[in-house]
């Protein structure tokens, strides 16, 4: 009967040596939460017997829309805008999904954060954030067959308005006479997507 379990056990290691090794080493896996990273390591793990198997770590770290602008230093006057508004709690707690147009560092970003009105703080972020999930190609898609322009409401219920030019994509809020520019896009989150604008004065 010893012998018995001990080939059972045996058997039972190899199988499940064979299915880990599968996925041996380090690399990316999908999810059903897409913009999650999901690492995978091997260890090694001795067992009774002199018997090694390989035991799979499946780590997910995932990221929202706060979490990516934080990683990026040229948001860094944003982010503390963002900080001192309870929309900070919201994007950080809340499925959303949200789109975010953060704002590269600029005079346009110090100028209000000097300010120590927390309504005018609060107003001026959440008339960079729009209700659900715009990336670039939804963008094009939403626009017009008679002009490459369209048009959100944002968390404050102002008006934004994006269009091309010359193969560019522009921001620009009625509540701004000033036009900005994507930096940088579809940065994206478990939460939403992120796009960096610049605007073209600074």
């Amino acid at each position: 009967m010893k012998t018995n379990n001990y080939i059972l056990r045996v058997l039972f290691l190899g199988i499940l040596t064979s299915l880990t090794l599968l996925s041996c080493g380090q690399e990316v896996a999908k999810t059903n939460h897409p913009e999650a990273i999901v690492i995978q390591t091997i260890d090694s793990l001795a067992i009774q017997d002199s018997i090694t198997v390989s035991v799979l770590e499946v780590v997910i770290q995932p990221n929202n829309v706060v979490d990516r602008m934080v990683e990026r230093p040229q948001l860094s006057q944003f982010v503390a805008a963002l900080s001192n508004t309870t929309l900070d709690s919201i994007l950080k707690t809340e499925e959303g999904p949200f789109t975010v147009f953060a704002v590269l560092n600029s005079q346009e970003i110090r100028a209000v954060t000097a300010k120590s009105d927390f309504g005018e703080i609060s107003g001026w972020v959440a008339s960079y954030i729009v209700k659900g999930a715009h990336s670039t190609p939804n963008i094009y898609k939403s626009f017009s067959s008679l002009r490459s322009k369209t048009s959100f409401k944002t968390y404050n219920v102002k008006e934004i308005a994006i269009y091309e030019l010359n193969d560019t994509l522009f921001f620009e809020s009625n509540s701004n006479e000033k036009k900005a520019w994507f930096y940088s896009s579809d940065l994206h989150a478990s939460n939403g997507i992120v796009h960096i604008i610049k605007y073209l004065e600074d």
